[in-house]
């Protein structure tokens, strides 16, 4: 669960938000600046308690570079992704 002070505030829309599931697009959906990154993951989120001004979602995207890292990720940074996926259950 997150919330957002900034969809109340700028949307009249709803603070709260639970998880509801995640995604993969291979070969991303969105670009920065024109470039298509390798992947991206969208994590889906409804709104608590009755809708308000017709927002009953709030997603996020992540762009993943397999070549082109914007930055260097520790040895820690790297397992934690790693246990991440390798966690993932497809059932």
């Amino acid at each position: 669960m997150f919330e957002s002070q900034h969809a109340k505030d700028f949307y009249g829309a709803n603070e709260r938000y639970s998880g509801k599931q995640f995604h993969f697009h291979h070969g991303s959906e969105h670009t920065i600046n024109g470039i298509r990154q390798d992947l991206e993951m969208h994590t889906v989120h409804l709104a608590e308690g009755a809708v308000k001004n017709g927002f009953f979602a709030s997603a996020m995207g992540i762009m993943f570079s397999v070549n082109n890292p914007s930055r260097s990720f520790s040895d820690k940074e790297v397992a934690i992704v790693d246990k991440f996926f390798d966690d993932l259950s497809f059932d």
